[in-house]
């Protein structure tokens, strides 16, 4: 048997064993993602994370397979005890994470750091597909926040609003800032498309920091201007009107808002040109 072969039979066969350990997580993952509303986008995760993967195989040949024993055990062993210990109690999220960092370590005890390098950034951009159980306890914040400034800017144009916690009160009505006007559903999707775009394009390290903290006051402003226009068109022309029209298709537009600022924001620090060693 060659060389070849025998690394090939290798690298089967300890595919087939990760996939047989991360069978229960990828159930897991394939059920929330259908289910739940801030993670709908997890699908694309994968595949975006294996693209990237794949345009970087040209530099990764270029490096020598130079496996590290020691430093990969230390990766493999913990993340290896961490998955079982949280497949064991059902701790889906960490066992995904673990999973991950598992991978990690096993591609530095074959590959070595010289090639696991290249292929850092989409491994730890699938930790983004895994959802934290703890998203939704952020959304009251985000309601409370977006009511407020909401309600502000409605009184900026001339609309008696008042607000208490996430309701709205208009004349005549009262609307309430639940978990889909939030924001958060919005947030935890560009998060995940500002850290690929922020990859993706060439530019200085403080700029591309700045990209980052940047993507949740945007996805904040956008939204308390969604919802401050929700409240101008349901005191001009009726709650009907403003829930049955506007309020139907100002998601997306809050998703390509928070897009379009981010963009302008990039071509302003010089962040705009894709990386030709990708592309």
């Amino acid at each position: 048997m060659t060389q070849t072969r025998a690394t090939h039979l290798t690298y089967a066969a300890i595919s087939a064993l990760l996939l047989l350990l991360a069978y229960p997580v990828l159930s897991w993952l394939v059920r929330t993602w259908m289910t739940d509303p801030y993670y709908s986008h997890g699908f694309l995760v994968p595949v975006i994370a294996a693209l990237i993967a794949w345009r970087q195989w040209r530099k990764v040949k270029q490096e020598p397979r130079q496996g590290q024993t020691w430093p990969g055990l230390a990766v493999t062993v913990p993340s290896l005890a961490c998955t079982l210990w949280a497949l064991r109690w059902h701790n889906y999220a960490l066992a995904g994470l673990a999973l991950i960092a598992l991978l990690a370590g096993i591609l530095l005890f074959t590959e070595g750091w010289a090639r696991l390098k290249h292929w850092l950034f989409p491994l730890l951009l699938l930790a983004l597909m895994v959802p934290l159980p703890w998203i939704d306890q952020a959304s009251p914040t985000f309601e409370t926040f977006t009511a407020r400034w909401a309600t502000a800017l409605a009184r900026l144009v001339g609309i008696p609003a008042v607000q208490q916690g996430g309701e709205i009160s208009l004349p005549g009505t009262t609307l309430i800032v639940g978990a889909p006007c939030s924001g958060l559903r919005s947030l935890v999707a560009m998060v995940t498309l500002g850290i690929v775009w922020v990859y993706l394009v060439k530019g200085r390290l403080a700029a591309k920091v700045v990209m980052l903290l940047a993507i949740v006051p945007l996805v904040a402003l956008s939204n308390v201007v969604r919802v401050g226009v929700l409240l101008i068109v349901a005191a001009l022309l009726g709650t009907d009107a403003a829930m049955t029209y506007y309020h139907n298709w100002s998601s997306p537009v809050l998703f390509v808002l928070s897009l379009g600022l981010l963009l302008l924001l990039g071509r302003a620090l010089g962040c705009y040109r894709l990386r030709e060693d990708i592309f």
